[in-house]
């Protein structure tokens, strides 16, 4: 089981305690990685900070969304496009989007982000 870390999460990690993991402080990974002490976890700032250290080999591992680390790694980083990114993910989280009846013309908003929702889902 230690090859599927959503059946197994605790002996999946536990086969990479000798690596090192970035981490950002104060975010919640899942339940089981917040918890296994016996991972060496060094925290920074940042999602950004923790690619820099990726980059320069001073962790061995990431934990963070694909789409945050993809997204700086477009915008500020062409030069990591190197960095793998494996699975299967450590959990996968619901998004929720909202908007307040009170912001101005949200109903054209909400009008824009449905539509497209709908193209994403469809293709």
């Amino acid at each position: 089981t230690a090859k599927y870390p959503r059946v197994d999460q605790t002996q999946a990690l536990y086969n990479l305690r000798w690596y090192s993991f970035g981490v950002v402080k104060g975010y919640r990974n899942t339940d089981v990685f917040d918890s296994a002490d016996f991972l060496i976890k060094k925290p920074t700032e940042s999602d950004l900070a923790n690619l820099r250290r990726l980059a320069r080999k001073e962790v061995d591992f990431v934990v963070s969304d694909i789409f945050v680390a993809e997204y700086y790694i477009d915008k500020y980083y062409p030069e990591f496009s190197h960095l793998e990114f494996f699975g299967p993910s450590l959990q996968t989280q619901k998004l929720y989007v909202c908007f307040s009846k009170n912001s101005p013309n949200y109903t054209v908003k909400l009008t824009a982000f449905n539509k497209a929702l709908a193209s994403i889902q469809s293709t």
